[in-house]
């Protein structure tokens, strides 16, 4: 899994886990109201999930209280900025991390460490992966003297809520391929603190946290195995929003490993307790997610049943964004089911309200998902439009007001606490970081144009594919088939084995169920053709009822081959309405080049041969393969009387033909009624 698509996963939760954290946090300012005061603001935080500006008020309310020491008000306001950060609220946060650096003047070190971590919460929140990294790690640097059993000199003022948060989010924050065995060992501590603490859901949480790092080291046995453990520990707490957690995350396991129906399952049973729980934000996420899965699984209109479900909830309470990433997924649905216009409606409602989020890199991913679903949905001009527009959004994501504000503070702050004798040492750190963030951005800008190339080229590829595929049987069609040809440099020269099948008495077959009926059993056909062949054979809709298998390696045994296709039409009838038939094929088939023949044929030519050979089939008796073995080249001057040419050879013995049937009981081919020169040789 990607680490922005896993960061985007727990961002919230992990607050939401970490808020229910209810261990005695003692202070040396004043030990038992600090350790009520931080019950009450855990309280407020975990309120904050479901109703952000409710938990915000109750926090502000608190910090109001006249003849607070700076150690409680400190407490406060980590909990305001933590909530402001985990719902984007930037202006907000920016001013509990302002509060926090002022209250670091009076009560030390701790404050600068909590700013930190509200800091880092935002800074990923908002996209900037690499400073809110760098800020967690500093985060608990700062924490780590007061709180580190190997290091603690004063263990009273340690508070362990932030202790577990820190570590938590550092160990998602990490989780690359360069950091991820340091982001285990911050998982691993933070498994320690919950377990000291008697904790099991927040047990849990660190553990199926590590058990994603140890899928993205392939170590499955080892991540099933914290799977279990978590879900184990969950069930232990009695603990609603962490037993949800763990089976959502389970979900998206067995998603990442393409098992459908078990992340299917995990997402559900995760609903369940939330509804039972009344965790309504968290149903409306599950509703996001599951949308996502029923469209992977080919089900728009199951999706658009959920989102619809699941958009009156969102309409009250600061829910915005979970709000965009419905409207994106029924976007997405609508273009799905080849509702272009409506999908084109809905989009223009979404951008006009993405434009106001000031998240430019989430911004930048919705709208490249939803260029490439208008690619695929055949909107080529749609799709380069919103290319285009994603390209600005994520070079606007290099100026987000934010970022400027926190790099001003840091300047600011750094101007108090460095001693007058380092200011030329800053100068030239800063003219050094310039350097470097010119850099940073150069690098950025050559990403994002190969981003922008690399989602164009995979549109064009969507499109290329679609214009040569056959809507009704999914298989290549004849552009598909002499592109393919084209690339391999075999449609002047074809060598390897080429077949053209014939659906034996199409016409009545469609004069009986209809059409519709027609239809269904070409579906069926295609289907059962694809299943005898391997991948990377080329499997065609040639035109009507005529199919083409081109196999381009060479030798190959092509006699397998057409065993396998008419044993599998004949093997069971295909059903349509409660009514069956039952469907065989004519095949004509050859080796290229041809038993004696080294001069290198056409396609067409080839083509032609198989055509023969298919046309001698159906003139004597269908249900047969009929491979031209060997032919005198001079009969390739007049390819369009080919055909009677073979029938001609083979009764006089000149053409050398093979003939297959299905299977009967009592012999492996059957060529009753043929010429005896058509017997196999």
């Amino acid at each position: 899994m990607h680490v922005g698509m896993f960061y985007s996963r727990a961002a919230h939760w992990l607050g939401y886990g970490a808020a229910a954290w209810a261990v005695g946090c003692a202070t040396a300012a004043a030990a038992e109201p600090a350790t009520t005061l931080q019950r009450q603001v855990n309280q407020a935080v975990d309120l904050a999930y479901e109703e952000p500006l409710r938990g915000l008020a109750t926090l502000r309310a608190l910090d109001a209280s006249p003849g607070r020491p700076a150690e409680q008000h400190r407490i406060i306001q980590a909990g305001i900025g933590l909530i402001a950060a985990d719902h984007a609220m930037a202006d907000d946060a920016a001013a509990a991390v302002d509060a926090l650096e002022r209250l670091s003047k009076e009560v030390g070190p701790l404050a600068h460490a909590d700013a930190l971590l509200v800091r880092a919460d935002l800074e990923m929140e908002m996209g900037d992966t690499i400073q809110g990294s760098r800020d967690i790690v500093a985060a608990i640097g700062g924490y780590a003297p007061y709180c580190d059993a190997a290091m603690a000199a004063d263990r009273l003022r340690c508070n362990d809520f932030d202790w577990f948060y820190a570590n938590m989010f550092a160990g998602v924050t990490l989780d690359s391929a360069a950091t991820r065995g340091t982001a285990g060992m911050y998982l691993q501590t933070a498994g320690a603190i919950a377990h000291r603490a008697d904790r099991p859901d927040l047990e849990a949480r660190a553990a199926i946290y590590s058990a994603q790092v140890a899928q993205e080291e392939n170590n499955l046995e080892m991540s099933d195995r914290l799977l279990q453990r978590a879900d184990v520990l969950a069930t232990r707490s009695r603990d609603a929003s962490a037993q949800e957690f763990v089976k959502m995350f389970i979900g998206f396991v067995r998603q990442d490993r393409n098992d459908l129906a078990g992340a299917q399952a995990q997402l559900e049973a995760a609903m369940a307790i939330a509804s039972g729980a009344g965790h309504a934000r968290r149903m409306v996420e599950l509703a996001a997610f599951m949308s996502q899965l029923d469209m992977r699984q080919g089900r728009p209109e199951r999706a658009l049943q959920r989102i619809q479900r699941a958009m009156p909830q969102v309409e009250h309470g600061h829910l915005e964004g979970l709000k965009q990433q419905l409207v994106t997924n029924q976007v997405l649905a609508l273009l799905q089911m080849h509702g272009v216009e409506e999908g084109r409606r809905v989009l223009r409602s979404l951008l006009d309200t993405l434009d106001a989020r000031s998240t430019a890199a989430d911004r930048g991913e919705i709208i490249g998902k939803l260029g490439n679903a208008l690619a695929a949905a055949g909107d080529e001009d749609g799709a380069m439009k919103l290319f285009q527009r994603e390209q600005q959004s994520l070079f606007a994501g290099r100026n987000k007001q934010f970022e400027r504000t926190m790099l001003d503070r840091q300047a600011e702050l750094g101007a108090r606490q460095q001693a007058e004798r380092r200011a030329e040492l800053r100068r030239w750190a800063a003219l050094g970081a310039c350097v470097v963030a010119l850099l940073l951005a150069a690098t950025a800008a050559v990403s994002w144009m190969r981003l922008r190339n690399r989602r164009l080229a995979r549109a064009n590829d969507a499109l290329r594919d679609q214009s040569e595929r056959d809507p009704l049987t999914g298989l290549l069609n004849r552009d598909g088939l002499l592109r393919g040809l084209r690339e391999r440099g075999r449609l002047d020269e074809f060598a390897g084995t080429l077949l053209l099948i014939d659906i034996d008495h199409f016409k009545n077959i469609n004069d009986t169920l209809g059409h519709a009926g027609g239809d269904a059993v070409l579906r069926e056909a295609a289907a059962r053709l694809q299943a005898c062949v391997r991948e990377g054979d080329l499997v065609v809709r040639w035109g009507g009822e005529e199919l083409v298998v081109a196999i381009l390696s060479s030798p190959f045994d092509g006699d397998a081959l057409v065993d396998r296709i008419l044993h599998s039409l004949a093997a069971s009838p295909i059903a349509f309405q409660q009514r069956t038939v039952s469907v065989s094929a004519s095949i004509g088939y050859a080796s290229f080049p041809l038993d004696g023949d080294a001069a290198p044929m056409t396609f067409d030519e080839a083509l032609a041969v198989a055509d023969a050979g298919m046309y001698y089939a159906k003139r004597n008796g269908r249900r047969a393969a009929v491979r031209i073995a060997r032919l005198p080249r001079e009969l390739l001057v007049d390819l369009g009387g080919l055909p009677a040419a073979v029938e001609r050879g083979a009764s006089r013995g000149s053409i050398e033909l093979r003939v297959r049937r299905p299977a009967t009981r009592d012999s492996a081919f059957a060529a009753a009624g043929l010429p005896a020169a058509a017997l196999p040789s």
